[in-house]
């Protein structure tokens, strides 16, 4: 392993090349890098800000909810922002309202945004309306949709775009009565593809992903005992198969690039690999010693190896027939990614770079 030090003497007996991200996200700020790696510069991000990034990195939304006090009383500030990985700002939207609407907007009107590759945004507006709002690049709505034509009361949705940016996927259910949930594939530009509405009570989609070129679309349905039921669905709406994970709590999941497989982890210690087209299970992986589950989980693009991430700071390699290779204990919040030319496994912490080599760990 190379710590910062072990890099820098690396330098003098070969060259490295470094390649910067563009932009660097903290719970305070994002910082914009030039190619050397220095900050060029530097957005503040106020307090209780949400903010995501597109798959490819390219650009970035963030979401801010406040409030102020002027010669009206105090106001309530709804503010959004998009910009590039170089820093440049593409759109932004404000929204003020009277104090008075506060207990009812305890949420930002931007609560649950989703961007794309291509530099679409999806706004879930979250008011009784149950406006979806499709954005693009330029800020200028496309497209209004609202999910109160799937449920009666306020959701709780979540949404993701396609790697392609062609495909948007949304759950969400009838809020605290779960007697009603749904899935529903939109184009990019927002218009309904089809939907699956289930009445099932108990039982609410809470996790969803979509495959990048959306040929395939994965829903975690759980009930009120925080069992995983796993819907997987054709890009034409076709269920293709189904399984029970018997795991309590939430789950993550990650397709391959090529979308032949799909990598769950599920709380609190499980990982499984499965075959997108028919739902074979490939493989189960079970480390008894965790008590929360993984947080992160990365397959290499040649489908040789996957890295996952456990929360209590456990990093494991393993291959690509569930055997593990190397595992590594670092604290809460590491995370661990390949290297480009898939050989190499760096592992970041606040204070250091760590780089293992893939068969050896070392």
């Amino acid at each position: 392993a190379l710590g910062m030090k072990g890099l820098e003497k690396r330098k003098v007996s070969e060259k490295v090349n470094v390649q910067y991200p563009k932009a660097l996200v903290t719970k305070n700020a994002v910082r914009f890098l030039d190619e050397k790696g220095k900050i060029k510069n530097t957005m503040l991000l106020k307090p209780e800000s949400a903010i995501e990034l597109s798959t490819n990195r390219k650009y970035i939304g963030v979401s801010a909810t406040f409030f102020t006090a002027d010669e009206r009383g105090d106001v309530g500030n709804d503010e959004f922002c998009f910009v590039n990985n170089e820093g440049k700002t593409l759109w932004e939207l404000k929204e003020e309202y009277p104090v008075e609407l506060v207990g009812e907007r305890e949420w930002s009107r931007w609560g649950h945004f989703c961007v794309s590759n291509k530099g679409r945004v999806v706004d879930v507006v979250v008011d009784d309306d149950g406006g979806i709002d499709f954005y693009n690049v330029d800020g200028k709505i496309i497209k209004q949709a609202t999910y109160t034509d799937y449920v009666d009361t306020f959701a709780s949705c979540m949404g993701k775009f396609s790697d392609n940016g062609e495909y948007f996927v949304l759950i969400g259910d009838n809020g605290p009565l779960w007697d009603k949930t749904f899935l529903v594939l939109y184009d990019k530009d927002g218009n309904e593809l089809w939907k699956v509405i289930e009445e099932y009570p108990g039982w609410s989609y809470g996790q969803c992903n979509i495959s990048k070129e959306g040929n395939y679309i994965i829903g975690a349905k759980t009930n009120t005992n925080w069992t995983n039921w796993i819907n997987m669905f054709s890009k034409k709406g076709k269920l293709l198969w189904e399984y029970n994970a018997v795991q309590a709590g939430n789950f993550i999941s990650l397709f391959s690039q090529d979308e032949k497989f799909i990598l769950i982890g599920s709380a609190p210690n499980k990982l499984f690999l499965f075959k997108s087209n028919d739902g074979k299970l490939l493989w189960e992986f079970t480390d008894e010693t965790l008590k929360i589950g993984f947080i992160s989980i990365n397959i290499s693009s040649d489908n040789k190896y996957i890295l996952a991430i456990a929360e209590e700071g456990k990093i494991y390699l393993l291959d690509m027939r569930g055997n593990l290779l190397w595992q590594k204990q670092y604290e809460k919040g590491a995370v661990a990614n390949f290297t480009s030319d898939g050989k190499e496994v760096n592992i970041m912490t606040d204070n250091k770079l760590c780089r293992y080599a893939i068969q050896e760990g070392r």
